[in-house]
């Protein structure tokens, strides 16, 4: 079959198309993607933009703390257990026992910021027992429901107090602080009724000069981010029993939703949902109990409890809880005490506790009782 020269030229086009759309098949049969890197914590960041945190525990408290803050134990006097908690020239301190000689819950205001470089520089001069509104404009910053920060800012217009202030004039954050009684902030009891339970949070800034302190955070990111990195490891924060009772087991009444503590004698207790002891049954006939032996009766019922209860103390607020002395005496020859719960709905709960020994043992015991529910 003879073919024309123009005849050559179209069947030339139609193969090269042909080889055209045979590479673009093959081409997309065997595609490669670009791989990308996963979600990585390394560099602070978590998957999904969440700062990367590690978590700091003591016998004492624990905290999750945001990536870029160190953690280091603090060392001074009259501060058991406490932690400083830095990045650059800010100083988070977190003292979950704060001792301290004023007798006043949360302690005076110069007790609580003794330690604050930035307070001291702006009212070193200010006469005491000082006051945050001796110098500052002072602004709540709520943490969670029952926990909250005291920010202070300069305040020009306070001069005549001896404050000092920088020389520009212009309105400066030097600190924030908060203390109270650990119970309602954060759940823990003392380990007796009368122990001081009280616990100190500062956050500060070390410099030398007044001038530096940072400006408000309204326009300055980073003292906002501090803030923000501040606001998250306290959300995080856990204040732990401590003393004797840390190391007591628990007896948990579902039924009724209550709880308490209780020790044992080297390891042994009888237990059961109307009485403990740490003590064994008819082993001996000896009258009275000795040192920390006791006996713990519990009983439920409709009626009120609190006539069971000699001077009775509130220890509770949501649902009433009182304690106090019981009835003398007691078929081991011991002290009673009582305590009488009465939740705001449901049946109230008599505790009856035997003891032999101080009344501070007795109050060690029954001030660990909580409701559950």
């Amino acid at each position: 079959m003879n073919i024309t020269l123009k005849e050559k030229q179209i069947l030339s086009v139609i193969a090269a198309v042909a080889i055209l759309a045979g590479g673009y098949v093959w081409a997309t049969k065997h595609q490669t993607t670009s791989l990308q890197p996963s979600p990585s914590t390394q560099g602070g960041q978590a998957s999904g933009g969440k700062e990367e945190t590690v978590k700091y525990e003591s016998d004492y408290l624990s905290l999750d703390v945001t990536s870029g803050w160190t953690t280091k134990a603090a060392t001074a006097a009259n501060t058991k257990g406490a932690v400083n908690v830095t990045k650059g020239n800010y100083i988070l301190y977190v003292n979950p026992v704060f001792l301290h000689a004023s007798g006043i819950i949360g302690g005076r205001f110069s007790e609580l910021t003794d330690s604050m470089p930035s307070v001291d520089l702006v009212m070193a001069k200010v006469e005491r027992p000082a006051n945050p509104e001796d110098c500052a404009e002072t602004v709540g910053r709520s943490i969670t429901e029952k926990l909250s920060l005291t920010e202070m800012y300069t305040n020009s217009l306070k001069k005549g107090n001896s404050c000092q202030f920088p020389s520009d004039g212009e309105t400066r954050w030097f600190g924030s602080f908060s203390s109270g009684d650990a119970e309602p902030a954060f759940g823990r009891k003392g380990s007796t009724r009368i122990e001081n339970n009280d616990y100190a949070i500062t956050l500060a800034y070390k410099t030398s000069s007044i001038n530096n302190l940072p400006k408000t955070s309204k326009g300055n990111s980073e003292l906002q981010s501090v803030f923000d990195d501040v606001n998250t490891m306290l959300k995080s924060l856990k204040l732990k029993e401590f003393g004797e009772t840390a190391n007591w087991k628990t007896y948990r009444n579902e039924k009724f939703g209550y709880e308490i503590k209780y020790p044992t004698s080297n390891g042994y207790a009888e237990v059961s949902d109307v009485r403990i002891q740490n003590y064994k049954s008819g082993v001996d006939d000896r009258i009275g109990l000795r040192s920390e032996e006791y006996y713990m009766e519990m009983s439920v019922g409709k009626d009120s409890c609190k006539n069971q209860v000699i001077n009775p103390t509130v220890i509770g607020s949501a649902s009433l809880i009182y304690q106090g002395l019981g009835e003398q005496g007691g078929d081991a020859g011991g002290t009673r005490y009582a305590l009488c719960a009465e939740p705001q709905s449901g049946d109230n709960i008599l505790i009856i506790l035997t003891v032999g020994g101080s009344s501070a043992f007795a109050n060690q015991m029954l001030y660990t009782f909580k409701f559950t529910k």
